[in-house]
């Protein structure tokens, strides 16, 4: 079955690479460029529950910067993620700056779904402009009214296409590809998530029990989902988004120095690791490995708190920022969540 490709990076390390002028190769890669959701989901790898807020700007040092990562990667399958990347104002130009970067790539919008009857025209351009779309559902309702909105218009959107269900332990995803057998929408639910090993209260972040990071590693769902965000590769989304909620709220215990630090890498910038051993460590456990929870038991996801705030895009120093609403399908119930709320 076709399904949306969720390879290893030990392929992006270790295979022999496209016939391109690229030194490196990655199976896949997400750019990261929203903190802003209009949701507040228990279990949040990226803790956009948090209300953490505002939007990643293409600034000129992040184009230069992304313009260096497409010329050194090839990358096989590119996700837009966040955060919820439909709420960012500037969606349509991080797409054209992913289109021209990596032309040869396959291109994927990733949202919660909430919204998208209102965009129906946009969604046919994407497809048509060679976009798929991947909606991660995080209740049932909010599942059956992705499902219901898209089997409505799929035979308006694609050539006759084939639909396949897949069912396993945490939930259910509905696939459908086009003539050529590519994945052109997936739809699916996931209602169990791990229990996070932080606790946020009174505004500090405390991680009362650090796991083992090779344990973590090992069994980790999340450890070949590269991201890119300012421009910065990370190993995986929570090294991507831990110092941006360490930025916000204060840390404390042993897990401070872990949760502070970046361990991304910038292709402009002065790093200690060479750009060749930091790719060639990819697939393997890093030190804020020991942050996360996966070993531990799951848990069933309640349906999620909506919630209504105001967009902040990131900005230079020099210019003032811009507020910008929600558009009213994604407006929900006016709190943000408590700061005691597990991530």
């Amino acid at each position: 079955m076709t399904t949306f490709f969720r390879p290893t990076h030990a392929e992006a390390v270790h295979r022999q690479p496209r016939p391109t002028s690229h030194a490196w190769h990655l199976p896949e890669l997400s750019v990261y460029i929203t903190d802003s959701c209009a949701l507040s989901c228990s279990g949040c790898i990226s803790f956009n529950n948090y209300a953490l807020g505002g939007h990643l700007e293409l600034t000129d040092a992040v184009r230069d910067r992304i313009a260096t990562w497409a010329r050194l990667v090839s990358v096989d399958r590119l996700y837009i993620i966040g955060g919820e990347p439909l709420s960012h104002p500037d969606l349509a130009e991080w797409q054209q700056l992913i289109e021209q970067s990596w032309p040869q790539s396959r291109w994927t919008i990733v949202t919660n779904g909430r919204g998208l009857e209102s965009r129906t025209r946009e969604v046919q351009t994407w497809i048509e402009q060679g976009w798929d779309l991947e909606v991660s559902s995080h209740s049932p309702e909010d599942y059956v009214t992705a499902l219901a909105w898209w089997q409505g218009l799929a035979g308006d959107f694609i050539e006759p296409s084939r639909h396949q269900v897949l069912k396993d332990h945490m939930g259910e995803t509905h696939y459908w590809t086009d003539s050529q057998g590519g994945a052109v929408m997936q739809i699916g639910l996931r209602d169990q998530f791990y229990q996070p090993t932080h606790q946020v209260a009174d505004g500090i972040v405390t991680w009362p029990q650090l796991m083992s990071a090779r344990s973590s590693h090992l069994s980790c769902p999340a450890k070949n989902c590269t991201h890119l965000a300012d421009g910065v590769m990370y190993s995986c989304p929570v090294q991507a988004t831990v110092p941006r909620l360490a930025q916000r709220y204060t840390v404390a215990g042993p897990a401070k120095e872990l949760a502070e630090k970046d361990l991304g890498y910038d292709p402009l910038a002065k790093n200690r690791m060479t750009l060749s051993t930091w790719m060639a460590t990819l697939s393997q456990p890093k030190s804020q490995c020991s942050l996360c929870s996966w070993p531990r038991p799951l848990e069933a996801l309640t349906a999620p708190t909506a919630k209504k705030v105001k967009l902040v895009r990131r900005v230079n120093p020099d210019s003032p920022a811009t507020a910008l609403e929600h558009q009213p399908s994604l407006d929900g119930d006016e709190h943000l969540p408590e700061p005691s709320s597990q991530a």
